[in-house]
């Protein structure tokens, strides 16, 4: 499996690919769910964490990626 920091370096430099076809499924600390975000609401990340908005999340809680809905990474 790719790590997760490889496949969103993968997905902002494809010069191919389109980044709204993307979406994120991270692990919500408080409330244990999964949420969903499309990938161009990242405002950014580096080796430990993405930034959305208002929240740095942790890599870590990275658990799934989407392409046009479909499944195409998920953490063990």
């Amino acid at each position: 499996m790719i790590p997760i920091k490889k496949l969103l370096d993968k997905i902002k430099w494809d010069s191919q690919g389109q980044k709204q076809d993307y979406e994120v499924s991270y692990l919500d600390r408080i409330t244990g769910e999964g949420i969903r975000v499309a990938y161009d609401r990242i405002k950014g990340y580096d080796n430990e964490f993405f930034e959305l908005r208002d929240s740095k999340i942790p890599l870590h809680r990275i658990k799934k990626v989407y392409k046009k809905g479909k499944l195409i990474w998920e953490r063990e």
